[in-house]
């Protein structure tokens, strides 16, 4: 039963990207993030070292560096603007709650979460 609804992160034949604790797919912009985070980190790596460290550099030592905006798992959560009392409140899915509500559902439903 449960092999139907869920997914196995580690099948050869899926070649998109799967958060191991929620099961969610990664979207194309998450995909090309996290597969190129460790030459996005080099270059940035590189930058500052010509930018800073090396002599007749541009830039002084303690200025801020430029942020590396990537996609990952958790940003690419779904946020919704909700209005209540005129106020604005961005909800944000959270995997802590989705966890807590399978294990509640599970135990209700005495499943074997095996």
């Amino acid at each position: 039963m449960l092999d139907n609804n869920w997914v196995n992160p580690f099948n050869s034949e899926d070649k998109d990207l799967i958060s191991l604790s929620t099961g969610t797919f990664a979207t194309l912009d998450g995909q090309t993030d996290l597969m190129k985070a460790r030459d996005i980190g080099k270059r940035a790596y590189e930058e500052f070292g010509t930018e800073r460290l090396e002599p007749g550099h541009m830039k002084r030592f303690h200025d801020p560096i430029k942020t590396q905006k990537l996609k990952t798992f958790s940003s690419m959560n779904n946020k919704r603007v909700v209005k209540t009392k005129n106020q604005s409140e961005i909800l944000k899915a959270d995997r802590n709650l989705f966890a807590h509500m399978m294990i509640l559902i599970a135990h209700t439903r005495e499943l074997d979460m095996k």
